[in-house]
């Protein structure tokens, strides 16, 4: 009777490929939003027209750090 070997390799569980595609897609999507936040903040102060542009914004600032 002859024995049967039974040979099995495992399919890879993860594709390291889609992994580092899923960090690379966060990371520029991280970086694009906190651009576009940093312009929107810069641009909603004047320093031109205001004594003192920062005044506005302690409501703000205290609000975050409750």
């Amino acid at each position: 009777m002859a024995q049967v070997v039974r040979q099995s390799t495992l399919a890879p569980r993860m594709s390291w490929g889609a992994v580092l595609a899923g960090c690379t897609f966060a990371l520029v999507t991280y970086l694009t939003l906190s651009v576009l936040g940093t312009a929107i903040g810069a641009s909603t102060i004047d320093p031109l027209r205001e004594a003192n542009p920062s005044a506005g914004w302690a409501p703000v600032r205290v609000s975050g750090w409750r």
